[in-house]
């Protein structure tokens, strides 16, 4: 009887045996291979940084930056440790004493409870498993916590563990916790905010230090004093822990949504185009960029409020803010935009970089994706084929009516005309680009020849193909504002191409480099043909159509540069440049439509300029430039503007004109005496046309 018993008990037990064996099997089968624990790494947030360092974006699944092993103090393990699994370094990744203790409250509360889990559990479910509550998932849960014991370390689970805890706010992770909440690295905390911290993880709204201070504060004690009874701190160490007032970093927006969409979203595509999704929000890494958080802020600001102001004086409609009114859907952003990009020009980094007025509402990059026509701001390029080619800015051109057989657009006579109707007459080439006089232009392009200037242009950037016709003297073809602005650079560096460039360095999680942007420059121009042409582009802001820049806006750092207005006033522009500042800005519609009539390139776009750099130079954001620099080939003469020779004290317009060394005028006026020391009439007609813009 007893052997049936004990035989019947067998195969029972047998069974059970069995059974139980194949529900582990069977739950084993679905935990994750080996490989996959072992080579597991949490994912991390990419950080896009300025050229200072200073955060601009974050793009991330969860907002972590790993810590190794050797950066976590052992102050903030043991915080950890003392709250959330007191027995750690004692167990096998399971805790009986846990575990039948939340067996216990299971059974009298009739439903599963999630007590009871070690820091290796807590790990494997953060992990590998999903966060719902049942009993299958609990199994799982022990089964992988054992799992993981087999592979890693005591220290290296605890160091996974810390990478991996959620704080709240979206951060993930000690370091990335440490820095939001404290502004610090981890070596740098105190014992009281590593128990601060410790204290979130429980619930990280909760006992959330930024919206719940006290709740967290009584949390805190309460791990203090564990760490104090276990032995880990001393009793003084407790006492002034305890004491200790901690002040919580309230951190900016780590998003910057609001923030640089436009150069964000091409950092982004080139990112992914080159590195894949994955690295951009999982990997972890750090892209360096050439922009300059402070530039760019101030950029983003000027061209919304100036033409905000401009849609105001002129009552141009719709404006931005009857769009933002608008709730129809599907409604088109078809107020005033415009477009800035702010360059090195001795390198070519782009510093600021404003496409638009708002990217959400209009992604649309223009100063990358748009087509316009830069008007007169294509001049400079017919003025520089005939500097380098032996022309001097005293030399002189004639500004007086042409037609040109067979040169409209459809094939009919072309009669361009000036802005103002106005004819000067025989006119230096000086005061013809001051001027903007368009006569004079095209009698220039005429002289050097269009092919020549096409030519010229291609060698400084522009990249889009140039007809050889007389009327691109006029700035009839569509540029990007990018590759226009980025071609005067040689104005201003000494004559060499650049080629805009966005981001320095590109690394990994581990600190690889895994890019690097080196500037790229190729010599262009000779040093006193870009000379004379920078003090060519000087007389615009000092004489000419720019002079508000230093009249209206009181800018007196050294600068220089070009206004640019279309037919119908459809394309306004400024380009210019500081010795160390390269801007252009464009204002228009992106419908084609007239911005308003008489709307110039001096009216709106040099405005958005001379304030931006007003603000930077102001601000110090950037360096205060010295004066352009001289070439050692130049030779400076004070010139008689009437005559182009060297000046007496009765010629009544007179400038210090550069000329390359052996080509400077070397006798003096014979046109000017006492007698005819009278205003002719042509500084009239200056200083009517500089009254009128």
């Amino acid at each position: 009887m007893l052997k049936r018993v004990f035989k019947k008990a067998l195969y029972i037990y047998g069974a059970f045996l069995l059974v139980f064996i194949t529900i582990i099997a069977i739950l084993e089968a679905t935990l994750p291979p080996a490989y996959v624990i072992e080579n597991y790494t949490p994912p991390n947030a990419t950080e896009i940084l300025d050229r200072n360092g200073k955060r601009l974006y974050t793009y991330f699944l969860e907002i972590r930056e790993t810590a190794s092993q050797k950066e976590i103090p052992s102050m903030v393990k043991n915080a950890f440790i003392a709250v959330e699994d007191k027995r750690f370094y004692r167990h096998c990744g399971i805790d009986l004493v846990r575990v039948f203790k939340a067996i216990f409250v299971d059974i009298i509360t009739l439903k599963p409870h999630q007590g009871g889990s070690t820091i290796t559990q807590q790990l494997a479910r953060n992990v590998f498993l999903s966060f719902k509550r049942s009993i299958i998932r609990k199994a799982r849960e022990m089964l992988l916590a054992l799992k993981i014991e087999r592979y890693f370390s005591k220290d290296e689970i605890l160091t996974l563990y810390l990478n991996q805890i959620y704080f709240g706010e979206g951060i993930y992770g000690i370091k990335t916790a440490a820095r939001y909440f404290f502004d610090k690295d981890l070596k740098d905390l105190t014992l009281r905010e590593a128990a601060t911290l410790a204290a979130i993880v429980r619930s990280p709204v909760f006992y959330s230090p930024i919206k719940y201070p006290e709740r967290n504060a009584k949390r805190a004690n309460l791990i203090l004093k564990i760490m104090y009874e276990e032995g880990v701190i001393t009793k003084e160490e407790y006492e002034e822990a305890l004491s200790e007032k901690i002040s919580v970093h309230k951190p900016e927006n780590i998003h910057q949504k609001n923030f640089g969409g436009y150069i964000l979203e091409m950092i982004r595509d080139y990112i992914i185009s080159r590195y894949g999704e994955d690295f951009l929000f999982k990997g972890g890494g750090k892209v360096y960029t050439t922009i300059d958080f402070n530039l760019q802020k101030t950029a983003e600001f000027v061209v919304d409020s100036m033409l905000t102001e401009i849609e105001k004086q002129r009552k141009i409609k719709p404006t931005r803010e009857q769009f933002l009114q608008d709730t129809s859907k599907n409604k088109k952003p078809d107020y005033l935009q415009a477009a800035l990009l702010a360059l090195d020009p001795e390198t070519g980094a782009i510093l600021a970089l404003v496409g638009g007025r708002n990217f959400k509402e209009s992604p649309f990059n223009r100063v990358i994706q748009a087509k316009r026509q830069p008007g007169s701001a294509f001049k400079p390029f017919v003025y520089l084929t005939a500097i380098d080619n032996g022309f001097y800015p005293t030399d002189k051109v004639m500004d007086i009516p042409i037609v040109l057989k067979g040169q409209g657009p459809n094939g009919e006579d072309w009669k361009p005309d000036n802005y103002d109707h106005k004819y000067l007459g025989e006119i230096t080439l000086r005061d013809a680009l001051a001027l903007s006089r368009n006569l004079a232009t095209i009698n220039l392009i005429l002289k050097v020849g269009p092919d020549a200037v096409v030519m010229y242009a291609k060698r400084m950037g522009i990249r889009t193909y140039l007809p050889p016709y007389p009327s691109i003297a006029l700035g009839g073809i569509e540029l990007s504002p990018i590759e226009l602005i980025s071609a005067y650079a040689p104005f201003e560096n000494g004559g060499y191409r650049i080629r805009p460039f966005f981001i320095r360095k590109i690394e990994d999680r581990n600190g690889i480099v895994l890019e690097k942007t080196e500037p790229l420059k190729v010599k262009v121009l000779d040093e006193t043909s870009s000379y004379i042409m920078n003090y060519m582009l000087q007389t615009v802001v000092n004489h000419g159509t720019g002079i508000n820049i230093r009249r209206k806006f009181k800018f007196e750092l050294p600068c220089a540069g070009k206004t640019g207005t279309t037919n119908e006033y459809r394309d306004n522009w400024f380009i210019g440049f500081t010795p160390n500042l390269l801007t252009g800005v464009w204002v228009g519609f992106d419908s084609l439509r007239t911005i308003y009539k008489g709307a110039t390139g001096a009216a709106t776009a040099l405005p958005i300029w001379a304030i931006f750099n007003k603000i930077v130079y102001d601000s110090a954001y950037m360096p205060p430039p010295g004066d352009f620099t001289v070439p050692e080939n130049i030779v400076i003469a004070d010139v008689c503007l009437q005559s182009g020779l060297l000046a007496t004290d009765f010629c009544p317009r007179t400038d210090e004109v550069p000329y390359r060394e052996g080509d400077e005028p070397v006798t003096y006026c014979n046109i000017h005496g006492p007698a005819s020391y009278n205003e002719n009439s042509f500084i009239k007609l200056e200083l009517d046309f500089i009254r009128n813009h």
